[in-house]
């Protein structure tokens, strides 16, 4: 008998016998081999299955022996996939002895649970729907915060290369590409207000250290260019309230001529008698023709909007962030708005502040103040600056403030100013030095 015919010969045979022994002892072949045949062509095994099926609540285990696969257990103990899943299963085959012979035993059990409502629902493709243009409203209040410049000149000897002569050159301390894009700021935000927030003008020739012949006579020209960027942002902004608050080198004026002068101090023209003092911040630059108050005595705020203290500032912390969290970690209850630093810094705190409530009982609502220092104007060139001379760099960036009112909620950004460079309502701006505009309006060989 050739193997296919032998084949033949069993898969009938245990179609009538039921039995692997009787076909084995009929055709005088080994039971193994007649149990090969039966589990390759026989689907429906001949051993009894069975089966157990539990659920509680969301949570369901079934149970099969006999059976082989997760799938004929889910069918033969009616699984509808649609509402369960299966989240773990467990197979176990091993070999037993029956009447019949060796036989291989199984047994399958599936931990299922039920699927969510979002799962059984149909899928449809996502599309997302394009967002309605938001309704906006102006803020009821804007402001533009301009800190530290500190207008003032080193003068450099350098030598005409048309005539030969040697003529003195004035060098800023002050970035004119920031000061310019301060100006440019102002311009298009066109702000209710403007804080000039002091230290606007170095009067080295003041101060209390001894000057090298470079920084000597040097307060005429610092005063003429910076009168001349003052008027350019009231130009720019005919509108607005400019506020000028004193710095501590603004002090260095007052402080000079106490010292030294003190018959000055106060002192005004037998015509004026009503305006500022001859040897004032307010007459030097010409502020009330500009249309700008000056807040004079360092250290005196000014409340912007009511609710923001804005002044230059007196402490300093040594690395950034610092200065600006020092400030906020008093009992203050209110934001403030700082200069000095000459960094760019701010940090808010969430308090709480007492409110009567409709009962008619005291309680407390959370009210959030905030710390700003938007940076500085004046040079980052360490030969420039006399103060830090010889350090490898400064700790300092350039930067304005902007702060809007909105209702009762106050917002608080710093434009940062890159090499003169900023970006406004996804605008970017770039300052220029405008030395020709500057000669042209000063006279002076900048």
């Amino acid at each position: 008998m050739n193997k296919d015919t032998e084949i033949q010969a069993i898969i009938d045979l245990y179609a009538e016998l039921k039995s692997q022994r009787a076909v084995a002892a009929k055709l005088h072949i080994s039971r193994r081999r007649v149990a090969r045949v039966v589990d390759e062509f026989f689907t429906e095994s001949p051993r009894k299955e069975s089966f157990e099926d539990h659920i509680d609540g969301d949570a369901r285990v079934v149970t099969g022996s006999g059976i082989s696969t997760a799938a004929d257990l889910v069918t033969a103990a009616g699984v509808n996939l649609d509402e369960w899943i299966i989240e773990k299963k467990m197979v176990n085959c091993w070999d037993a002895m029956s009447k019949d012979g060796p036989v291989k035993m199984h047994q399958i059990k599936l931990w299922l649970s039920r699927r969510p409502s979002y799962f059984i629902q149909a899928v449809t493709p996502v599309s997302a729907i394009k967002r309605m243009t938001p309704t906006t409203s102006k803020a009821s209040k804007t402001a533009v915060i301009i800190p530290d410049s500190q207008h003032g000149f080193r003068a450099k000897r350098i030598k005409n290369p048309t005539t030969g002569i040697y003529e003195t050159k004035l060098i800023p301390m002050h970035d004119r590409q920031a000061c310019d894009a301060a100006l440019i700021a102002c311009q298009q935000i066109q702000p209710d207000e403007i804080i000039l927030m002091g230290d606007m003008v170095d009067f080295a020739g003041f101060g209390k250290y001894s000057l090298e012949n470079n920084a000597k006579f040097l307060v005429q020209p610092t005063l003429q260019e910076l009168s001349w960027w003052l008027q350019s942002i009231r130009l720019a902004c005919p509108s607005a309230k400019i506020t000028y608050t004193a710095g501590n080198h603004e002090a260095r004026l007052k402080r000079a001529i106490q010292d030294h002068l003190p018959e000055a101090e106060g002192l005004r023209p037998a015509d004026d008698l009503d305006g500022p003092p001859v040897l004032s911040v307010s007459r030097l630059l010409g502020l009330d023709q500009m249309d700008i108050d000056y807040i004079e005595d360092y250290g005196t705020p000014y409340w912007l909007f009511d609710k923001i203290k804005c002044h230059h500032g007196h402490i300093v912390r040594p690395k950034g962030g610092q200065t600006t969290s020092a400030i906020l970690s008093s009992e203050s209850q209110h934001s403030h708005i700082v200069g000095h630093i000459h960094r760019r810094e701010m940090c808010s705190k969430t308090t709480s502040v007492p409110k009567k409530l409709d009962s008619g009982k005291v309680g407390s609502v959370p009210h959030t103040i905030h710390a700003m220092s938007p940076g500085c104007l004046c040079s980052l060139d360490t030969s420039r600056v006399p103060a830090v001379r010889g350090k490898p760099e400064l700790d300092w960036q350039h930067g304005v403030g902007r702060v809007d009112l909105v209702g009762e909620d106050v917002f608080m950004t710093i434009i940062p100013i890159e090499k003169g460079m900023f970006i406004l309502d996804g605008n970017v701006f770039q300052g220029e030095e405008r030395i020709r505009e500057i000669r042209r309006a000063t006279g002076l060989n900048v």
